[in-house]
């Protein structure tokens, strides 16, 4: 299945699955950056996981959504 870019889902399942490692490497750091792409399209359940994220990797800002 092709990613499609500028979907705040398929960003947000993105995030999931590096934070939990399901079909790719457990990247905490990636999962935010997912996380983030999604919150900029106003993905409301990101809202509590978000936080989550934050607390469990330290923020890049020179990381660019």
């Amino acid at each position: 299945m092709k990613y499609a870019q500028n979907n705040a889902t398929w960003d947000f399942s993105l995030g999931i699955a590096y934070y939990k490692g399901q079909g790719m490497p457990q990247n905490s750091m990636t999962a935010l950056y997912w996380f983030k792409k999604a919150a900029v399209q106003d993905y409301n359940p990101l809202n509590g996981r978000f936080g989550l994220a934050k607390m469990a990797a330290p923020v890049n800002h020179k990381t660019k959504v």
